[in-house]
C-alpha cells in the first residue's frame, strides 16, 4: 500500500483584517508554541502523533471569531489523516490568554470527515485487495487500460465505524497496525470495528481506472459488462470509473455525461 510520510510543515498566518491585538496575539511566539503543546499534547493521549499545518482564527464567511484559532494538522501514521483542531481563546482577560481545547476535530460531531471512516476505508480496500488480480484479468484485454494514477485501485462509498470502539481504532492506528495489515487481520478489524448498514445496498464499491486513448460508449460498456461477469468477483454494488485522455466527440454522452449535460473523459457506470 502507498506509504505517505508526514513531515512537520511550515506555519501560516490567514488572519486577514483583525484588530492590532488579536493580530499581535496570535504571532506571538508564546501563543504559536503554547497551541502546538495543546493539540499535539492532546492528540498524544489518544495515541497519535501529528504534525501543524497551519495556525489561524476560525472564519465564518469574511467575519473572522478571534475567540477560537484553528489548527491544522497532519498525523505521522498511514494512512495519513489531515484534520482540524479549534483551540478557545479568552478575549475578555487582560492579557488575552488561550483557554484550552475546544475539540480536535477527530469525529463527525461537526461536519468535519472523520477519521474513523477514513480508517475503516483503508482496512476495506486491505480486505479487498483480491479483487485487483480479479479486475486485472479483464483491464490487460484492453490495450491502455490501467489503474488510475494517483488514486487507490479501489474505493469504498457509505463506510461508517462504531463511534463507541473510536479509542480503540485510534489505538491501533497510532501503534501503525494498519500500515500494511494482511486481508484477513483487516476482515478480523472490520468485524470488530465496522459499523454494520441498515442498507446494504448504500455500500458500493468503486474500481478507479483509466484509460490512454480515446474512450467510446460502446468500448467502456464493454469493459464493465465483462468485469461484471467476473466470476470471483464478491456479490455487491459496483461502480466502474474510467478517465480517458480523451472521448468521441461525435457520440452523445451516454456514460461520460456531466451534470450540466455535456460529456467529458470521465466515464462511470454501475452494476
Amino acid at each position: 500500500m502507498k506509504k505517505i510520510v508526514g513531515l512537520m510543515g511550515t506555519i501560516l498566518f490567514l488572519t486577514g483584517c483583525v484588530d492590532e491585538e488579536a493580530q499581535e496575539f496570535i504571532e506571538q511566539a508564546e501563543t504559536i508554541e503554547a497551541v502546538e503543546e495543546l493539540v499535539v499534547g492532546a492528540m498524544e493521549q489518544k495515541g497519535l502523533n501529528v504534525s501543524i499545518q497551519q495556525i489561524d482564527y476560525e472564519h465564518h464567511g469574511k467575519q473572522i471569531d478571534t475567540s477560537v484559532i484553528v489548527v491544522d494538522y497532519q498525523t505521522l501514521h498511514e494512512p495519513t489523516y489531515v484534520g482540524r483542531a479549534f483551540v478557545d481563546v479568552d478575549i475578555e482577560a487582560s492579557p488575552r490568554k488561550l483557554d484550552g481545547i475546544n475539540r480536535l476535530g477527530l469525529d463527525d460531531r461537526y461536519g468535519n470527515f472523520p477519521i474513523g471512516r477514513v480508517l475503516i476505508e483503508q482496512l476495506k480496500q486491505a480486505a479487498n485487495q483480491s479483487l485487483i488480480p480479479n479486475v486485472e484479468k479483464v483491464s490487460t484485454l484492453y490495450p491502455g487500460v490501467t489503474w488510475e494514477e494517483g488514486e487507490e485501485k479501489i474505493g469504498f462509498k457509505g463506510v461508517d465505524y462504531q463511534k463507541d470502539k473510536l479509542d480503540e481504532l485510534l489505538k491501533l492506528y497510532g501503534d501503525e497496525q494498519f500500515a500494511n495489515p494482511s486481508e484477513e487481520q483487516a476482515k478480523q478489524w472490520l468485524v470488530e470495528f465496522e459499523q454494520p448498514m441498515d442498507d446494504e445496498e448504500e455500500l458500493v464499491t468503486w474500481l478507479y481506472l483509466q484509460y490512454d486513448g480515446e474512450m467510446t460508449n460502446s468500448k467502456f460498456k464493454e469493459i464493465v459488462q465483462q468485469i461484471a461477469g467476473i466470476d470471483a468477483l464478491p456479490k455487491g454494488n459496483y461502480t466502474v470509473r474510467i478517465i480517458a485522455d480523451r472521448y468521441d466527440e461525435s457520440e452523445e454522452p451516454q456514460y461520460n455525461g456531466r451534470s450540466d449535460g455535456e460529456a467529458s473523459n470521465v466515464f462511470i457506470a454501475s452494476f
